[in-house]
């Protein structure tokens, strides 16, 4: 078994929450942090290794020879923080116990999904694929493409909430919310932003300032609930001043936000 292979953590630059509803996302690895499988004198993972023992496809006899020699995952990606520590650890699994790996994407998705499953109970295989493939993807429910050549520049970075979060809770909050008319026709329409700044990104073109204005106006008036009072004040300080926009990353509620802009006046900022 190969113990120095590392796998990096990922960002969701834009199509959370609306990826839920078939909506169009994209996805990235973030090279900042990583993880690795190393020994140590007891496996971190039995559980999850036991339950990989149960998917057909793995190979038991080395998942039993890995909790036999301690294997256990090392990373400096932060949990609960929506920048796919999990995903990590299962594309990490993947890659060294599945026996035939498909060639298919939208498969390849399925099986990593399933494998995801244990930490989140139903998982869309996206965080994991983005690792285990170590390329910047845009999907729409089966449909995957990958993108080899998307460029960022320092336009985006991450702040730090200084707090956790419980992405099932919002999620399931996010769910009930749809229930309300003028919250759903929100949601439509941030789908279609979210199209149009991803367009504009892989094209690079002019359009994704004002788009990016666009999605943090709506989600700050809308995802209320999924903005942390450490974050609500920078927040609004871009709408008002139009140096720069926040926006969620994944569920919101803590962990890091996505920034767009002139972001160099806010403090500990992580730049992608």
């Amino acid at each position: 078994m190969i113990l120095d292979k590392s796998y990096s953590a990922k960002v969701l630059l834009f199509g959370e929450y609306t990826i839920i509803n078939g909506g169009q996302a994209l996805a990235m690895p973030c090279h900042k942090y990583s993880g690795r499988f190393i020994e140590s004198p007891k496996s971190n993972l039995i559980p999850y290794f036991e339950y990989l023992k149960s998917i057909k496809g793995y190979d038991r006899d080395r998942i039993d020879a890995a909790i036999s020699s301690g294997l256990s995952f090392d990373a400096t990606i932060p949990l609960g923080y929506g920048m796919g520590s999990s995903g990590a650890v299962t594309a990490a699994a993947f890659d060294h116990f599945y026996l035939e790996k498909p060639s298919g994407l939208p498969e390849l998705k399925t099986l990593l999904g399933q494998s995801e499953n244990f930490f989140h109970g139903n998982s869309s295989g996206l965080d994991p694929l983005t690792i285990y493939l170590d390329k910047a993807l845009v999907v729409q429910a089966d449909h995957i493409e990958v993108l080899s050549d998307i460029v960022i520049g320092d336009r985006f970075a991450l702040i730090d909430s200084g707090q956790t979060r419980n992405t099932k809770a919002l999620v399931t909050y996010y769910l009930q919310q749809l229930q309300d008319p003028d919250f759903s026709s929100a949601v439509v329409h941030l789908n279609t932003l979210n199209e149009q700044a991803i367009d504009a990104l892989i094209l690079n073109n002019n359009n994704l300032k004002s788009i990016m204005a666009q999605i943090s106006h709506l989600q700050f008036e809308k995802f209320q609930h999924m903005i942390p009072d450490s974050i609500a004040g920078i927040w609004k300080s871009g709408l008002d001043s139009d140096n720069y926009y926040v926006k969620l990353s994944g569920a919101g509620g803590g962990g890091y936000f996505l920034v767009y802009g002139n972001y160099e006046m806010i403090e500990d900022v992580v730049v992608l």
